[in-house]
Order: structure tokens, then C-alpha cells, then sequence
């Protein structure tokens, strides 16, 4: 909460002061963990409902399988960058 507060004032002061939006650097590895969470949260809320409410092995196996795709993705993209 503290956090949240100092950072949401400071930035409105901020941006009062400059009279325009602040600039945000949108790195490619943001844009790619906000795609896998998304991702990972659609799915998640499509096939547990469907199944039941019963998380079973398979389920488990995805989400790993999932998380082991965006690793391998986000190393590739932190790595090619430099």
C-alpha cells in the first residue's frame, strides 16, 4: 500500500509538472511475460471450470509445460538483445 502511494503521487505530480504522459520503456521481455501470464491465466480459467474444479495431473503438466516455454522464451530474448 505504501508502495502503491508514493509511486501513484509521485507519478501524478510528475506528470502535472511535465504537462504530458510520462515515457515508459516497454522492453520486449515485459511484452513477453504479459503475453505468457495472460496466456497461462485464459487458459487456467477456460479448462478448470471445464474439468470440473478437479486440477488434475495433466492440467499440472501444462502449466509447467507452459512455464518451460516462457523461460526457454524469455532467455532467448534476453540473450539475443545483448
Amino acid at each position: 500500500m505504501n508502495m502503491m502511494l508514493g509511486l501513484g503521487i509521485a507519478c501524478i505530480t510528475k506528470t502535472a509538472r511535465l504537462g504530458t504522459a510520462l515515457p515508459i520503456k516497454q522492453p520486449l521481455t515485459l511484452k513477453v511475460s504479459g503475453a505468457f501470464l495472460l496466456w497461462s491465466i485464459m487458459s487456467s480459467l477456460l479448462v478448470v471450470p471445464l474439468s470440473g474444479f478437479h486440477i488434475g495431473r495433466h492440467i499440472g503438466l501444462y502449466l509447467f509445460g507452459l512455464y518451460a516455454v516462457f523461460m526457454a522464451t524469455a532467455l532467448y530474448v534476453e540473450i539475443s538483445s545483448i
